[in-house]
């Protein structure tokens, strides 16, 4: 299986530290790390933005590649 690795779905724990101080917040990479775990976790809206997306373009590619034959 491959996976798309685009720097666009790339986040760190320094993402977070840098979102949190311009909160105010003070975290530390633990603290950071565990955030951007439960960003993640269980996020249906995201994997439903991704999915719906993907659909889109596959549509659009199959109307493109139609349209050149």
């Amino acid at each position: 299986m491959k996976y798309y690795n685009g720097s666009e779905l790339k986040w760190c724990t320094e993402d977070v530290i840098r979102h949190a101080e311009d909160l105010g917040i003070k975290l530390t990479t633990a603290e950071a790390e565990n955030l951007l775990t439960a960003t993640f976790e269980d996020n249906d809206d995201i994997m439903q933005f991704i999915n719906d997306e993907m659909s889109d373009t596959i549509l659009t590619y199959k109307t493109l590649r139609n349209e050149e034959r």
